[in-house]
């Protein structure tokens, strides 16, 4: 967590890790610049020609991704399990995290799939106490979920479009960094990642919208850094 003391025994990523598209550098040692990581003939993340299980643990720890039902998500979410976490997965639809929760589980993991509108405060509440009430522990938070409903001229958004991106790209990524805190505070250690992109970092023809909510949670990472430095515990 920014701020909070990382695992000793694992790697820290992070963020924003400058590759496009958001997140690739969420699993130890993923490739950046859009490259996908290796899958196995079942589908999972093969984690096995980067990183060996001496170099990254999460025994015994318990990481909740959002936005987990799919592409950097489920990597990431299959990623912690097969270093040894507990996962939750939490995105819109229940069918597709069922899923990714059946892949974690077929690690070894336990895993629990709850759907969420991650820009919504009682949703993020709802997630977190389900956290707490099935693990009663939080190490890890990937906030990852993120929409771009449109594609224009800024100029042009309505006040619809622009309310549910920055909802869901900037509110709820703060929302649910408040509870990760909040729950990681009495283990004095934890690890909170945002996923950001490069749109946050240049302005983007038509998804100018996006680029400022990505812009948005870089500082937002940058300030969470700040305020949570006091709490790590060495």
């Amino acid at each position: 967590m920014a701020g909070l003391q990382r695992p000793r025994d694992a790697t820290q990523p992070t963020l924003p890790s400058g590759a496009d598209p958001p997140g690739s550098g969420l699993v130890p040692g993923a490739r950046c610049r859009g490259e996908e990581p290796p899958i196995d003939s079942v589908g999972r993340v093969d984690l096995n020609d980067r990183v060996s299980d001496s170099q990254f643990r999460l025994d015994g720890r318990v990481a909740v991704v959002t936005g987990g039902s799919r592409g950097i998500g489920r990597a990431a979410a299959l990623g912690l399990g097969q270093a040894g976490a507990d996962v939750v997965v939490a995105a819109r639809k229940a069918q597709d995290l069922d899923v990714v929760a059946a892949e974690i589980r077929s690690l070894g993991r336990r895993a629990l799939a709850v759907p969420a509108h991650l820009g919504r405060r009682e949703e993020i509440d709802r997630l977190f106490q389900a956290v707490m009430d099935t693990f009663g522990r939080l190490d890890v938070l990937v906030n990852n979920a993120a929409t771009n409903p449109v594609f224009g001229p800024l100029l042009e958004i309505d006040e619809e479009a622009w309310d549910r991106i920055m909802a869901i790209n900037v509110k709820g990524y703060l929302l649910a960094a408040q509870r990760a805190a909040r729950a990681m505070a009495p283990l004095g250690r934890g690890a909170i990642i945002n996923v950001a992109s490069t749109a946050g970092l240049r302005a983007s023809a038509g998804l100018g919208a996006y680029s400022v909510s990505k812009a948005a949670v870089i500082m937002l990472t940058r300030v969470l850094g700040r305020e949570l430095a006091p709490s790590a515990s060495g």
